[in-house]
């Protein structure tokens, strides 16, 4: 014959229960507000890159309208499209030594990476 289980044993069980239940809610609201964290800093970033553009692009425009000539305006670039191209050519080339290296399996060396970083050949400007 089976004795059945004392109160106090099944009160126990409950408070574990009961425990775990409290444990898990607390484990479950940590990650939701880490998640929440990890979101609003991915936000604030993406508003920083979004003003650096902007900021990069008044000064295209403050550049564009100073008193140049039309023509020679048009046909030049600024400082300001410079370090913009430059920034997106650096950004590809990266893509494309980070997609040749993972495919050899290979790791970047620091003095190719300094010598990547450095500034590009200029090109000759021609006169107009």
């Amino acid at each position: 014959m089976r004795s059945k289980p004392s109160s106090r044993s099944m009160l126990s069980k409950k408070r574990r229960r009961k425990d775990e239940e409290v444990e898990l809610m607390q484990k479950l609201r940590q990650q939701t507000e880490e998640e929440n964290a990890r979101e609003k800093a991915k936000q604030e970033e993406k508003r920083r890159a979004r003003q650096a553009n902007a900021g990069e692009l008044l000064e295209q425009i403050r550049q564009r309208s100073q008193n140049t000539p039309y023509r020679q305006a048009r046909d030049q670039m600024n400082e300001v499209e410079r370090r913009m191209n430059r920034a997106k050519l650096e950004r590809v080339l990266e893509e494309k030594d980070a997609k040749r290296l993972s495919a050899r399996g290979g790791a970047k060396s620091p003095a190719k990476s300094a010598n990547m970083s450095g500034s590009l050949p200029r090109q000759p400007q021609t006169a107009r």
